[in-house]
């Protein structure tokens, strides 16, 4: 899985992998991780997946704007899709 956003909360990608491996394993809906992310609620979802495998691979700041302070100014600008090759 590769996860992409403007900020995380601690062990957010962890719960969301969590997530997606329930659905992948036929144990919930496809729907189901929606309605989590609707929520808002940790609570409702699966658990943590294990940290074994999960990769930071890259932290990327946007360029500074003084006339959007507090916001970030073209977010993800020259974001380029350079996934590393799969090993294996």
């Amino acid at each position: 899985y590769r996860v992409v956003g403007d900020g995380f909360l601690p062990q957010m990608v962890r719960a969301i992998v969590a997530a997606l491996v329930e659905v992948g394993r036929g144990r919930r809906p496809a729907g189901w991780v929606g309605d989590l992310l609707a929520a808002r609620d940790r609570r409702a979802g699966g658990g943590l997946a294990g940290p074994n495998g999960l990769t930071l691979w890259r932290v990327g700041y946007a360029p500074w704007n003084p006339d959007v302070a507090g916001e970030a100014a073209g977010r993800f600008e020259g974001f380029k899709d350079e996934m590393p090759a799969a090993r294996g």
